[in-house]
């Protein structure tokens, strides 16, 4: 739908795996409201974390709600299920062997991102139920050689984004979307909106549109001519178009009428 949450420094959105996961092991075990949501922040601390640490160059190519993604659902669902250090350290290595999603979908505008934050929810659980079970996962998921850190980013000294965990807790750096749009559009909308109605325009007037973005919002966003819903919603084009048109980007307006 395109209205999850969005992490600004970790180019990522964390409640769709996050939440997904937590809810379905909570529900399984009858868990409190109070660990459930402190699973929620455990995940968010470390996903966040993980994705500050590779970005900005894992962003290039991997999809980071999908491989660091993997990351938080693995700690929040650990956390609901009594896990110790030791184990929710194993945990995180079963997590990071699965972690995957390139940015290639774009190329055609598929289904894949969706798929992508599904699967780090199902690969989180999935490592701390196997972890429940005694299976164990690598130990260096991070600083090794093959860990983490050196196969997916070029970025140095990853280690910093870890020190004082919790000061202040991460999910107070989240915000929410005001479009059900991709929020590289977001931008580009806001100020289509300004100018739509302090200079009391009507959508007939305007010829054409010139947009001055960044270059992840063209890359990501740059669909011209989307042609589905699903490319409506990552289209720059189309998101700022339907902002002059209805006056309002919302999920009964990115449906491509017409």
């Amino acid at each position: 739908m395109e209205v999850d949450d969005l992490h600004k420094k970790s180019i990522s959105h964390p409640a769709a795996p996050i939440d997904s996961a937590a809810l379905s092991i909570a529900q399984s075990i009858n868990a409190s409201g109070k660990n459930l949501l402190l699973s929620i922040i455990l995940g968010y601390e470390i996903m966040l974390r993980v994705g500050e640490a590779v970005t900005p160059s894992h962003y290039k190519i991997w999809h980071t709600t999908s491989t660091c993604g993997t990351f938080g659902p693995a700690v929040a669902a650990g956390k609901l299920l009594k896990l110790n250090p030791s184990e929710l350290m194993h945990t995180l290595g079963n997590a990071e062997t699965q972690a995957a999603g390139q940015w290639e979908f774009l190329e055609s505008g598929t289904m894949s991102k969706y798929l992508h934050a599904g699967k780090a929810a199902m690969n989180g659980v999935l490592s701390s139920l196997l972890t429940k079970r005694g299976y164990m996962g690598a130990i260096k998921i991070f600083e090794g050689e093959c860990g983490f850190s050196k196969a997916y980013s070029t970025e140095k000294y990853p280690e910093k984004k870890f020190k004082n965990l919790g000061k202040p807790f991460k999910i107070l750096e989240t915000s929410t979307k005001n479009y059900a749009s991709c929020t590289h559009t977001h931008t580009a909308v806001d100020s289509a909106l300004s100018i739509l109605n302090n200079q009391h325009l009507d959508s007939d007037q305007i010829i054409k549109i010139k947009v001055y973005t960044y270059d992840n919002a063209k890359r990501i966003a740059g669909f011209k001519n989307p042609k589905s819903p699903i490319e409506a919603k990552i289209s720059l084009h189309y998101c700022v178009a339907c902002a002059i048109y209805y006056g309002k980007v919302n999920l009964g307006t990115l449906c491509l009428q017409g």
